[in-house]
């Protein structure tokens, strides 16, 4: 693997699924950077499965704003203790509320210092359904890594030629990739990056299959490949917070995309 590749899993703490699907990935396979969910159920499962067995990868925090329970359980933020604000929710509020910026920021914090207490030296920031591009949050993304002295901050720029090119499928048209990427790329032009790497991922996501890591792999340009590999079978009886999220969790894309993170020659 060329040094510049960072092949990162999101996720990990979700589900034991994810969890020991990273693990897997990571030993014999092409993963070699991760992102946390801090306030994610099976956390102490990824401590016990991923975290304290490779400490030499890189570790960054998957900053949560929308899936389950939050750190602070801020108003602002929550119900019951939970999310209750998607995407297009935050985008809005973000906009219109210091408040509610303020409750973010420390939220994120909280997150970020859970990591750190536990002897974590994190790398990079990234976020659960990429809320950090949301240009406010965006640049409390940016206080944060240099509050906590972290060195990148993912930018989901993405070049459409290059990933059909690679990807050498259309079904980013029918699987919502399409508009997600002009979102994404919308909002990326008021977020200046801070990493020249290029990323793939939001065309195909969900979707990785081993043919394309192969060619991003052979590829000179550095580039974030975001994997999601899970194991669906030991997700069954997991207590998801909501229908999408239990249905992507369980869908076979996830051993898809696990398989396609595995060496066909374990090293």
């Amino acid at each position: 693997m060329k040094p510049n590749n960072r092949i990162n899993a999101d996720d990990l703490g979700i589900s034991p699924g994810c969890n020991a699907a990273i693990a897997q990935a990571i030993e014999h396979g092409y993963v070699n950077s991760v992102s946390i969910l801090a306030t994610g159920d099976y956390l102490e499962d990824a401590f016990l499965k991923v975290i304290g067995r490779f400490p030499d990868i890189d570790f960054g925090v998957h900053l949560n704003l929308t899936y389950g329970r939050s750190a602070t359980t801020a108003p602002h933020l929550t119900r019951h203790g939970a999310f209750c604000h998607g995407f297009i929710g935050l985008l809005l509020r973000s906009a219109a509320s210091s408040r509610f910026r303020e409750a973010v920021e420390a939220e994120w914090d909280a997150q970020i210092r859970f990591l750190t207490f536990r002897g974590l030296k994190l790398t990079h920031l990234d976020s659960h359904r990429h809320v950090h591009m949301i240009p406010w949050l965006y640049r409390i993304a940016q206080r944060l890594a240099g509050r906590y002295d972290i060195p990148e901050i993912r930018h989901t720029r993405e070049r459409a030629v290059f990933s059909i090119r690679v990807g050498r499928r259309g079904g980013f048209i029918l699987n919502g990739g399409l508009p997600k990427f002009l979102v994404l790329k919308l909002l990326g032009a008021f977020c200046p990056p801070t990493t020249d790497r290029e990323m793939f991922s939001i065309l195909y996501t969900g979707a990785l299959r081993a043919e394309m890591l192969q060619r991003l792999l052979a590829e000179s340009r550095r580039v974030e490949v975001v994997v999601h590999p899970g194991l669906p079978e030991l997700d069954q009886g997991v207590r998801f917070y909501g229908v999408q999220e239990r249905e992507y969790r369980l869908s076979a894309d996830r051993y898809r995309e696990f398989e396609a993170c595995r060496r066909p020659d374990p090293k």
